[in-house]
């Protein structure tokens, strides 16, 4: 979190002036007014739009008019489609907030051109991908790594997007501020670069061949299974005759669902099971509780609850998906292909609330103590 300071007013009977305190170096939220509140006072301060502000947005245009060319591209799977994409956006965003006040654009003509053929080169690659099907270029490229698995093909064509995303957001930073303000910026280079990684993974070490992060698999599917079973789900360890509906078998890494409306088996891989995602949300989390002025301690209780927090949204997910199969419907493509990031998206965003509202109340509490003595 940014460097704040906390104004409190003094009785202004005594002296007409304010006592200006740095405890903790606090920000102060307030993201549906787009102000500040000066603790004390009620009075908020507007922030302008400024320069910079509309330049970061204007940077995302390429990409919102992807998303309105071909709308169906965001809405499947993390491994067909664009969704990530957005994250990936959002984080920047997220992390502009941040630093609006930490950093200035100071545009020279040679900034300008390196913006705008930012915004040039990556409007082309998304043109050459419709109109010159740079995809299938993609995919011939990735045929020559003589990788045997369909799986692998089809990551190999959109890892490059994230990559592409990653390096173009990268120019768009060092275009309108400093190298050094990369790190200000670092959330969307992790989450886009470690998607990446995770469909390069998969395409690579499809299924059970990755055997360390498989070991994690049945651990899981015993906590899904569980929480199954208390929403009266009958579980089956072997084959049963007039088994209640719904009910599920757990055949090795398989579940077999007999739905309320059909049957669906899913198979529990290491890629579906969400493993290498918890690491990158774990790790977005503990960067941003590096950058929060706080004592060491804190950080580390913070980092623990969001690493606890990330593994607990995804067992969610998991169990939402089978819930969704056993009692709703065995149509879960959409459903399955979006619970994923919208439950993450949620659960970051009110992290960073819990964080944010924690730090205040110790902020206001040492200011009350203080006061009193």
């Amino acid at each position: 979190m940014n460097l704040r300071i906390i104004v409190e007013y003094i009785d202004a009977q005594l002296l007409d002036s304010c006592k200006v305190l740095a405890l903790n170096r606090i920000r102060e939220i307030l993201s549906d007014t787009g102000g500040i509140l000066v603790a004390g006072t009620g009075d908020k301060r507007r922030r302008r739009i400024t320069r910079a502000d509309v330049l970061i947005f204007a940077s995302l245009l390429p990409l919102l008019g992807v998303l309105l060319y071909d709308s169906e591209s965001f809405i499947l799977g993390w491994n067909e489609g664009r969704s990530g994409l957005l994250f990936g956006a959002f984080f920047l965003l997220m992390e502009w907030q941040e630093a609006r006040n930490l950093l200035e654009v100071r545009l020279t003509r040679k900034r300008e051109i390196a913006f705008a053929l930012c915004v040039a080169l990556l409007s082309l690659f998304f043109i050459a991908v419709y109109a010159f099907d740079l995809h299938a270029v993609v995919a011939e490229a990735g045929k020559t790594l003589n990788v045997q698995n369909d799986t692998f093909l089809k990551n190999w064509v959109w890892l490059w997007e994230y990559i592409v995303l990653a390096v173009y957001m990268l120019g768009i930073v060092t275009s309108l501020f400093t190298v050094r303000s990369i790190s200000k910026f670092s959330v969307p280079f992790v989450y886009l670069l470690g998607m990446a990684s995770i469909l390069l993974l998969d395409g690579v070490y499809p299924y059970e061949s990755l055997g360390f992060l498989q070991g994690m698999v049945p651990m899981i599917t015993e906590i899904v299974l569980g929480l199954l079973w208390l929403s009266g789900v009958y579980i089956m360890r072997s084959p049963e005759l007039n088994a209640p509906r719904p009910s599920v078998q757990v055949i090795d890494n398989m579940l077999a669902i007999r739905g309320t409306t059909g049957y669906m088996n899913l198979l529990m891989y290491w890629p579906c099971v969400g493993v290498l995602s918890m690491l990158i949300y774990s790790l977005i989390i503990i960067i941003l509780m590096v950058k929060l002025e706080a004592p060491l301690k804190r950080k580390i209780t913070y980092a623990a609850v969001g690493a606890v927090g990330t593994f607990i949204t995804n067992i969610m997910r998991i169990f939402m998906i089978t819930y969704y199969v056993a009692y709703i419907s065995v149509d879960i493509k959409i459903f399955h292909e979006n619970i994923g990031e919208i439950l993450f998206l949620v659960w970051v965003i009110a992290f960073l609330m819990i964080v944010t509202q924690s730090e205040i109340w110790i902020s206001r509490k040492r200011l009350a103590l203080t006061k009193a003595s």
